[in-house]
């Protein structure tokens, strides 16, 4: 995955996860449903990196 479409996905779960009032897990998840993803499919890392950004905000 390019580094520009990661910082779409951060950005995306970390707007919904605040905007919704739901874990940043569950918002990352909605994310990849609405980009037609498979949750299990994009890296590990990436849902660990959404956590950490949202739980610093």
């Amino acid at each position: 995955m390019p580094t520009d479409q990661t910082d779409l996905f951060c950005g995306g779960a970390i707007r919904i996860a605040k905007s919704e009032k739901i874990p940043a897990n569950r918002a990352f998840t909605k994310v990849c449903e609405l980009n037609g993803l498979d949750p299990g499919y994009v890296p590990l890392r990436l849902g660990i990196l959404i956590q950490a950004v949202y739980d610093k905000r």
